[in-house]
């Protein structure tokens, strides 16, 4: 009974052994970044009394607006490079009102090709635009689908009676 016992238990024992294990070797991961790049240049761009819009438009929308504190905007970011150590960062922007007062924080430095894949981007669009109907909506349009355009041709009229010769 005890062999079966240890033979049970052993496996058993590997297998939770091997879930608790977080680096394989071998195995790539992926670098995770999350929340908001915010970069020395962005920070310079900020100056006290620019008005929240300003603000958004240089920074981003911030990852948290408190709800019970709307004068204070906080961006946080975080990168986790599959092989190293984690990168976090706060930077907290307080208003008074509309305008900015002041900024608590500064972003770490952070690898080039980090900040180089986190900018803006622009992509361009080309064809017809896809139509943002809703699915009813184009269902409907397909069956009344009636064309009562005036390119048709027109219809023939009868010749005229001639009243010469009576």
């Amino acid at each position: 009974m005890t062999v079966r016992r240890l033979l049970f238990s052993l496996p058993v024992a590997l297998l939770l052994a091997a879930c608790s294990v977080d680096r394989i070797p071998g195995v790539y991961r992926i670098d995770i970044q999350q929340g908001n790049v915010v970069t020395r240049e962005k920070l310079d761009q900020l100056k006290p009394g620019m008005t929240r819009q300003q603000v958004r438009f240089v920074m981003g929308t911030p990852m948290i607006i408190d709800t019970f504190r709307q004068d204070r905007w906080d961006y946080y970011f975080s990168f986790q490079p599959g092989r190293g150590e984690r990168v976090s960062h706060l930077v907290t922007l307080f208003f008074d009102g509309d305008l900015l007062q002041r900024i608590e924080g500064s972003p770490p430095e952070l690898p080039p090709d980090v900040v180089a894949t986190s900018g803006p981007r622009t992509i361009a669009v080309t064809g017809d635009a896809p139509d943002s109907r809703g699915m009813l909506d184009r269902a409907w349009d397909s069956i009344t689908d009636w064309d009562f355009s005036s390119d048709d041709e027109p219809l023939p009229t009868a010749p005229a009676k001639s009243t010469e010769g009576t």
